[in-house]
């Protein structure tokens, strides 16, 4: 069976044409081709492009150029940790390259990959009864008292607070 093809397509479909020993030709009339409209772009559609298809014209259109944020764009490629290395150096350049270099660079550079990395959002704790009377009691942050906390254990909490309940 006979399949349509691009120009630009032609060389790495003549190659996997042949070996799957299918016919292809050559047509002058323009593919349609399934294109994402700006509102459909978000910044995993940019890391899928990277990751997956290998694409790299999410940026030729002007209103996908917002949604492309380096610092974002890095931070979910490096939940794969192979690639952390990679990441690191195009991090210490992400202010000096324009997007569409770092984009074009980190398709390049980053290899093909279908396995889904799972982005990982920073932990918040629930801000407890303890957490808040022992940052009023020391005047210190949250984050301080949460650490004291871990330090000295919940019956030290406990006992602070049956202590110096009242005066606070």
């Amino acid at each position: 069976m006979a399949k349509k093809v691009k120009l630009k397509d032609l060389h790495q479909l003549d190659v996997i044409s042949a070996i799957r020993n299918e016919d292809i030709f050559i047509s002058d009339e323009p593919i349609e081709e399934e294109t994402k409209t700006s509102s459909d772009v978000n910044p995993f559609t940019f890391v899928n492009d990277i990751r997956k298809f290998k694409k790299g014209d999410l940026l030729d259109d002007e209103q996908n150029h917002p949604v492309f944020t380096n610092f974002f764009i890095l931070k979910c490629l490096s939940m794969k940790l192979d690639d952390v290395f990679i990441l690191n150096y195009f991090n210490e350049f992400a202010g000096v390259m324009t997007k569409e270099q770092l984009y074009i660079a980190l398709i390049h550079f980053i290899p093909k990959d279908i396995a889904y990395y799972k982005y990982i959002k920073n932990v918040t704790e629930e801000k407890g009864e303890d957490i808040d009377f022992i940052s009023r009691y020391y005047e210190c942050s949250n984050k301080e008292a949460q650490e004291y906390l871990e330090i000295m254990g919940d019956e030290w909490a406990k006992q602070i607070k049956e202590k110096f309940g009242d005066l606070l």
